[in-house]
């Protein structure tokens, strides 16, 4: 009695975590900073901890080993190879660690929350938060307010509602997942007349939460979703005329808001600017392809896209996108098709499985009209809400928002376990040995996960504290090098040493040429942690020029181009370089290419060509 009694208590408390990291990370920016996803990593730990004491604590524990579980688990031990022979280790390693969250939360949620009230606990809360952003976003829209909680919105998001994310986009994400699950459970779940009025009222505030978004690959995707799962439940006699009835009131919904609202017509307009079909991610795709193409297995690395996409720069796209606004594309160029191919592996065995499942856990096999239950509601709802992401995925990249990330993974996770009503099934009796090991598998993983949660938590406190000092103070040096020494492997860490080092020594006083010595010091340890980047290489140069050694710089300006060809700071630094040589022609043919790539934010190509100019018109004379 003592061991279920203790058992029973780690089940729910493994239920408690992942509800909590279910609504902690929407309301926390999508747990997209460091902190957060630090939290979560913290909740993923605690996870492992109190199933590896359900392992020992049954000695009839069983496992549940879904066909899915197979491409999910080869892909956790891909990554961690991929990881071993990654360029930029420090990137590489938070791209892992990620995974492994995930991971952690899949085979938890696959084994743990196998009864039907966890199902619907995390059904209701997910509704529940997705009601919530959605009255935010639509006070949001409705006032035009400029701030995410507390946080100013950024320009380019101005007039549309984003919620607790930063990205509209994302908040359509998370919201464009949870609207089927509280439509199907409307619609055939086995509940009170209240609870699915409550249901169907937050499917409609959610309709509208995606609308005030002004996200087009939202919409596009809300619509397939809606579609999709028209078609359905059109075969289900006893809720045929309710589904068509909601969706043909959405439809109308979405038609009269899309022809009416001028900031919806706006967004529209947008994309024909040119006078052909165009958007900024478009200029992405390209490169990112390219990326994959010249890497096509293994691809550049994990989460290397950012950190590799330099040397693949268009000339069109002279900001920095982060991400390839392409999942498909992004996983691509990020694990090839190795780890492009383990994915697609893992949606289609659990499509598969959920297909298979689905007569088994239908109430009545004959008659698709009949009560399909709660278990058949979430199955139908939780498929159509992953459909749903993957339309999005297209055009964005909700899957590499840590908050949506999750939310997907624990619907495929509650998918895959489903599997344990088809007869065969899939439990793994363990004997005492391999429960021991299962067991100090979990503590080994959740101590790696508590040990590098610690790390980036202080290196992250003593960044931010960083930012709270002038540029470039002792006291700004001193955080970061207190941050290099917690994780020495942070290359921009490094680079903004020396970057603080290169400034002191830029303002000519005592002792400048130690300051450039220890600037170039710290531009080579950031080099060195991160081949790929050209910053550190330009800035040496810079060094060397100020130290009149210009036949030194030119080689470092050279490797910087030649990793950043089309960056118009570093042509406008290319410049700088032969301004400083007194060779004004090769200047000013610099700067006039830097400024013809960005002409609105470009200060130094803008002021400095004019002076250029100036001194070679002097030198003909």
């Amino acid at each position: 009695m003592h061991r279920e009694r203790m058992d029973a208590l780690c089940e729910k408390g493994i239920l408690l975590l992942v509800l909590g990291a279910l609504g902690y990370a929407p309301l926390a920016i999508g747990a997209v900073r460091a902190v957060d996803m630090v939290v979560l990593q913290l909740i993923a730990a605690s996870v492992l901890l109190l199933w590896a004491a359900r392992v020992w604590l049954k000695p009839d524990f069983r496992l549940l080993w879904p066909p899915v579980c197979n491409a999910v688990l080869l892909f956790v031990l891909y990554a961690a190879w991929r990881h071993s022979n990654a360029d930029v280790e420090y990137v590489s390693r938070l791209e892992v660690l990620r995974v492994l969250v995930y991971a952690v939360f899949f085979f938890a949620v696959v084994n743990n929350l196998n009864r039907q009230e966890a199902v619907q606990g995390v059904v209701f809360a997910l509704v529940f938060i997705g009601l919530a952003l959605s009255i935010y976003a639509v006070f949001q829209f409705m006032t035009r307010s400029e701030f995410v909680l507390k946080l100013l919105k950024p320009e380019v998001y101005a007039n549309r509602a984003s919620g607790t994310y930063v990205c509209p986009n994302h908040l359509a994400g998370f919201l464009e997942m949870v609207l089927p699950l509280a439509l199907a459970w409307t619609l055939s779940g086995r509940l009170p007349h209240t609870k699915k009025i409550m249901l169907g009222y937050s499917a409609l505030m959610m309709v509208a939460g995606i609308g005030v978004t002004l996200s087009r690959g939202g919409w596009v995707a809300t619509i397939s979703g809606l579609v999709l799962f028209g078609a359905l439940y059109s075969r289900r006699r006893s809720v045929r005329l309710p589904a068509l009835a909601f969706l043909m009131l959405v439809t109308l919904g979405s038609i009269w808001f899309v022809s009416t609202a001028q900031y919806s017509k706006d967004r529209f307009k947008g994309l024909f600017q040119s006078g052909k079909f165009d958007d900024t991610r478009f200029h992405i795709w390209k490169p990112a392809a390219k990326m994959w193409l010249d890497h096509p297995w293994t691809g550049v690395g994990p989460g290397h896209f950012d950190a590799r996409f330099a040397q693949y720069r268009p000339e069109s796209m002279q900001r920095r996108p982060v991400r390839a606004h392409n999942d498909y594309l992004n996983t691509l160029a990020d694990w090839g098709v190795v780890g492009a191919g383990l994915v697609a592996a893992a949606f289609a065995l659990l499509f598969a499985g959920a297909l298979k499942s689905w007569k088994y856990v239908t109430r009545s096999q004959g008659d698709l009209g009949g009560s399909q239950g709660n278990r058949s509601a979430f199955l139908l709802g939780a498929v159509v809400s992953l459909a749903t992401l993957l339309v999005h995925s297209m055009v964005d990249f909700n899957f590499h928002i840590p908050a949506n990330a999750l939310v997907a993974v624990t619907l495929m996770a509650l998918i895959a376990g489903h599997w344990r009503y088809v007869p065969e099934g899939a439990w793994m009796a363990l004997k005492p040995a391999a429960r021991a090991a299962l067991g100090i598998l979990f503590l080994a993983g959740a101590l790696l996960l508590l040990n590098q949660s610690m790390q980036r938590l202080t290196e992250d406190s003593l960044l931010r504290r960083a930012t709270k000092v002038r540029e470039a103070s002792n006291a700004y040096i001193s955080w970061h090098q207190q941050a290099h020494e917690t994780n020495p492997r942070n290359a921009d860490t490094a680079y903004q040493l020396g970057e603080a080092f290169r400034t002191l020594s830029f303002t000519g006083g005592e002792g400048y040429e130690l300051l450039a010595d220890d600037a170039m010091r710290w531009f080579a340890k950031a080099s060195a942690l991160n081949k790929w980047d050209p910053y550190p290489l330009f800035r040496t140069g810079m060094c060397l020029d100020w130290l009149g050694r210009h036949d030194e710089a030119a080689t470092w300006f050279e490797r910087a181009a030649a990793l950043a060809p089309n960056n118009y700071f570093i042509i406008a630094h290319l410049g700088w370089h032969e301004a400083q040589a007194g060779e004004w022609a090769k200047a000013i043919r610099h700067f006039e290419r830097s400024l013809a790539l960005e002409w609105n934010n470009n200060p130094v190509a803008a002021s400095y060509l004019e002076i250029a100019r100036q001194r070679l018109k002097e030198e003909q004379k």
